[in-house]
């Protein structure tokens, strides 16, 4: 296990991470571009010291330029933030947030120019400064850091080359070409110019190569590349067909990128290397270029044809070259074999060439743009690649004017940064006023708004109507040139396959040269033969003439001689005929040769006359197509500040109806109250009855049990008297036999009181009774009306039930109402801040990048300057610097520069396994994503929990030896937060502080360890 304290690691990843950042206002993407002025007198290294041209250079220049100023007039231009500032109209003051504070601005300078955390010290040091301009000086004191070089290093190989993986360059030796263009201060125009005109025949040149090299030289893949990265337009649909959906991404913008890189592919060759072995290298290299026809993958049969040409540019036209013409000399000279020939005409160089001349507007507004997005988060026109009418920049005058800046300050990247960096827009906060309280936004004037709006939906109606006609006349316009462009086709056809003919001419007048050549050196030979065999005849004679005797064999030789000088004599006047042949054949492929060289030139020349007139008609479309992008741009700002007051309306109405409804609460709250007060009353009256009625039947049963023996005894009695009343009667009769039989009856006056008796007793028994049921009349009486009251308490219940249980539920649906209005008016409250028509008032919450995150991870642990400590340490002792005269500032910069690549070097292999974890797939634009493999390499990886481990000097050992639990709070916040921490923090600290002295030092490691996998951490405000 790698600690004891698993509670630390929860309290402080729970806090950490819902803290603040999962709050729907800290979530806003707000890109902001409210500036903040410069001191006065504030000097900087990066102003320009040459004189700036008064106009930028532009494609579109003013109707109306302003006239010259004399040359005695001093004219002072502002600074580009200045500018900036001066043009931008912010945003309701609800929606623009104050200042940033200090430990945050210096965190987001830090991570925007060196991608790593400020350090404790230097957090420190900015926060006692005093000086009001200090942030003006540490924006310079941060261009001039080491780390800020590593930083255009990894952003230019990020831009250019979007974590490819390297092949064909190895990807040590293209960093170490990008930071030799850093450290010279390469412009973006010449940076480009470098890449795409570097020169594939010079093996040192091949870094500059890999943009290419590194994409298989595919130049369909490189034409889609190229056009979002340089000129920020994604023109993948329009390959085989016009975009469906951008009007103005069209087949022709395509296949004119296109053919500047159609003729080039990837070539491989051998080479020697230093030990002469041979070794094999792929080239992009570049043959001879021609137009290409292709046709729209709907409208089959038609034709269209490509020149070179750069996004709303004319076509560069070519003079046409004969074939002969068409190659220079080798390109390399260190190839094995044949090497291949350079084209004499370099569509590549010429796109070098054009791009680095920095007059092309789509290319400079695509940089300035991606450099706002470095620093801002989000370009003004997002995504970066694509730039195009409907998708226009949240502020066109503010895209127009850091466009001319770049432009101004000649694509050099570190003196624009800096002016972006002095923006009010780039050091606002993230957090908006009327996300903190609707005070601000409840005071806006709904009837304002309301006029607004209708003045806005009268202007949308207005420029929906001109720009359809705008857009109907350059569609009229491009239809126009259907003619031209039909004949333009048929030349062109007509033109290959005269190119065709005189290339077969071409071939066949090198072959008939060939045989014509052959037959005259065979006729020479022979002649030259002849001649020695006729000198040779001549000498053996002579020979033989001296000889003192016959000599045989010198006579046969003289004989063979003779022969042969015949023979060859006989066989010249055929070699003469062929040779004559050979050169008539020749001569006639010379003519027709001639004649195809005529007809090529002389469609060429109809092209060139052709292509004189398209000149005037695209003039005139461009500037059609042009009105008609102005008025759309105009209508997507209309309609952007249409449903930007659209939603600030409904928010109000929402507001308003929630506070309506939170009126009426206190009425239903009460009727609540009310409705309970009667139901208790009616349960406690309702109790009361039952309890009477209770009581009544109690006494109606002890009555009925009263009752009952008084009827027996009555019953009993009226018996008893019924016997004695039989007894009597029998008596009497008995007695009157008695008397007759003259015996006496003693016993019958007994009898009779016995009776008298009964008989008293039954009346008083039935008069008991009577008594006893008319008290249980009475009861019944009470009964029958305690059950009537008792039913109308139980109606008065049911009806204040009813009344409380229709409160709460009329209570219930307000609250739920009340809920529903919340969510709405917080999803309105994010659109309202994320599409406000400026998007200037408040900061972008932006994730790091990976190798954010990882370097600032080892920034804050002390591990990197502890790689560059030990780098200047061995430098020391290899290369030592010379102490009298001691080294210049600028070569022990050089040397600190040099300290710090080689550590990144070193510890490059934790960036690029944090890019694994935390950036997009190879070719993909960065985007930020969560996903279980990060959460797994954080909490089990290892790699982050050992770096946090107590070492040296770094956080984790300082606040081991804190006793002061609010020190060791302190500094842990400020260090890796760059802010105090709140008193719930320090709180939370003291708490978990509150171990043996042995345990600190694991738990001191588990606190840091889970700031650095915290939310707030991953983030810049």
């Amino acid at each position: 296990m790698k600690t004891t304290f698993p509670l630390g690691r929860i309290l402080f990843l729970t806090h950490c991470s819902a803290r603040q950042f999962a709050t729907p206002c800290s979530l806003l993407s707000i890109v902001i571009l409210a500036l903040l002025l410069a001191p006065e007198g504030s000097a900087s290294p990066y102003q320009e010291k040459e004189t700036i041209p008064a106009s930028p250079v532009t494609t579109n220049p003013p109707a109306n330029p302003t006239p010259a100023t004399p040359a005695s007039v001093e004219v002072k231009v502002a600074p580009l933030h200045e500018k900036i500032d001066q043009g931008i109209v912010l945003p309701l003051a609800p929606l623009v947030a104050s200042p940033m504070e200090e430990g945050g601005f210096l965190r987001r300078l830090s991570l925007d120019l060196r991608n790593a955390v400020p350090t404790s010290d230097e957090l420190k040091e900015f926060l006692a400064d005093t000086d009001p301009s200090k942030r003006a000086k540490w924006i310079d004191r941060f261009l001039e850091d080491p780390l800020f070089s590593e930083r255009m290093v990894n952003w230019l190989d990020l831009t250019l080359m979007e974590r490819r993986n390297a092949q064909q360059v190895d990807r040590q030796v293209w960093l170490t070409w990008l930071r030799g263009r850093v450290d010279e201060g390469t412009a973006l125009h010449e940076l480009t110019k470098q890449i795409v005109g570097s020169e594939w025949g010079n093996r040192d040149s091949r870094p500059a190569q890999r943009f290419f090299l590194d994409r298989e030289g595919d130049p369909n893949l490189i034409t889609r590349d190229f056009g979002r990265i340089f000129f920020g337009r994604d023109m993948q649909c329009a390959q085989c067909h016009d975009h469906p959906l951008v009007a103005d991404y069209l087949q022709r913008d395509y296949h004119g990128l296109l053919s500047f890189f159609s003729a080039s592919s990837l070539l491989e060759v051998t080479y020697k290397d230093a030990e002469s072995k041979d070794q094999k290298m792929k080239l992009y290299i570049e043959k001879a270029a021609s137009d290409a026809p292709y046709e729209s993958v709907f409208v089959k049969g038609k034709p269209h044809w490509a020149s070179p040409t750069v996004f709303d540019g004319a076509p560069k036209w070519e003079s046409y070259a004969l074939p002969a013409n068409r190659y220079a000399g080798p390109a390399a000279d260190w190839i094995v074999g044949e090497a291949p020939k350079k084209p004499t005409e370099s569509r590549r160089q010429s796109l070098a060439l054009l791009l680095g001349k920095g007059q092309v507007r789509p290319f400079a507004a695509n940089w300035s743009n991606r450099l706002w997005a470095m620093l801002f988060g989000e370009g003004l026109v997002h995504p970066l690649d694509m730039h195009h009418t409907n998708n226009p920049p949240d502020d066109p005058k503010l895209m127009d004017l850091i466009t001319d800046g770049l432009i101004e300050h000649r694509f050099q990247t570190k003196p624009f940064l800096r002016e972006l960096l002095l923006t009010q827009a780039y050091q606002r906060a993230s957090r908006l006023p009327f996300e903190q309280t609707d005070e601000g936004m409840l005071g806006i004037e709904l009837s304002t708004l309301r006029s607004e709006l209708e003045a806005l939906a009268i202007r949308d109606g207005e420029l929906e109507n001109q720009t359809k006609m705008a857009k109907d006349v350059w569609s009229e316009g491009v239809d126009a040139l259907g003619a031209w462009e039909v004949e333009h086709v048929r030349l062109r056809n007509e033109l290959t396959k005269s190119d065709a003919t005189l290339a077969d001419a071409n071939k066949k007048v090198g072959e008939g040269t060939k045989l014509r050549d052959k037959f005259a050196a065979d006729l020479a030979t022979a002649n030259q033969r002849l001649q020695l065999l006729v000198d040779g005849v001549t000498k053996l004679e002579e020979a033989k003439k001296l000889g003192l005797q016959e000599d045989a064999e010198l006579a046969a030789a003289i004989q063979t001689a003779i022969a042969k000088r015949e023979a060859t004599k006989g066989a010249i006047p055929n070699l003469d005929q062929a040779a004559k042949k050979g050169q008539t054949d020749l001569d006639a492929l010379l003519v027709a040769e001639q004649a195809a060289q005529k007809a090529a030139t002389d469609l060429a020349g109809s092209i060139e006359t052709l292509r004189a007139s398209w000149e005037t008609q695209h003039q005139s479309i461009a500037k059609k197509r042009d009105d008609w992008r102005v008025l759309e741009r105009e209508r997507s700002v209309v309609k952007g500040r249409m449903a930007f007051v659209k939603q600030v309306l409904q928010w109000r109405a929402t507001r308003q109806e929630s506070a309506s409804i939170a009126s009426t609460m206190p009425v239903v709250e009460k009727g609540i109250v009310d409705a309970t007060a009667l139901v208790a009353m009616a349960q406690q009256q309702t109790t009361e009855m039952t309890q009477l009625l209770a009581t009544i039947d109690t006494e109606r049963k002890g009555m009925i049990a009263a009752l009952t023996p008084v009827e027996e005894r009555k019953a009993r009695l009226q018996t008893e008297l019924k016997l004695l009343s039989d007894t009597k009667s029998q008596l009497e009769a008995s007695t009157k036999l008695l008397a007759d039989a003259q015996v006496p009856a003693p016993t019958l006056e007994e009898i009779g009181k016995a009776i008298s008796l009964r008989t008293s007793e039954i009346d008083t028994t039935a008069k008991e009774i009577e008594t006893m049921k008319g008290s249980m009349a009475t009861l019944d009486i009470r009964s029958v009306e305690a059950t009537r009251v008792q039913q109308e308490k139980i109606e008065q219940l049911k009806i204040a039930t009813a009344g409380k249980t229709g409160a709460e539920s009329k209570r219930a649906g307000l609250m739920v109402s009340l809920e529903e209005l919340k969510a709405k008016s917080d999803e309105l409250s994010k659109a309202i801040a994320a599409s406000s028509p400026d998007r200037m008032g408040a900061a972008r919450l932006r994730p790091l990048s990976p190798e954010q995150l990882c370097w600032s991870i080892l920034r804050v642990m002390g591990i990197m300057d502890q790689y560059v400590q030990n780098e200047i340490v061995e430098l020391d002792k290899t290369q030592p610097l010379p102490v009298d005269p001691p080294a210049t500032p600028q070569v022990q910069v050089a040397r600190k520069r040099l300290a710090y690549q080689k550590a990144l070097d070193k510890l490059r292999g934790n960036a690029d396994q944090f890019a694994k974890l935390f950036a997009a797939g190879s070719g993909q634009a960065d985007n930020y994503f969560a996903s279980v493999d990060q959460a797994l390499y954080l909490n089990n990886g290892g790699a982050v929990h050992s770096w946090s481990a107590p070492s040296g000097s770094n956080v984790t050992n300082r606040i081991v030896q804190a006793t002061d639990p609010n020190v060791a709070a302190e500094d842990l916040y400020q260090t890796l937060l760059c802010r105090q921490p709140t008193p719930e923090e320090k709180q939370l600290v003291a708490t978990c502080w509150s171990v043996p002295p042995e345990q600190k030092p694991a738990l001191a490691q588990e606190m840091v360890w889970a700031l650095l996998c915290s939310a707030e951490f991953r983030f810049s405000q």
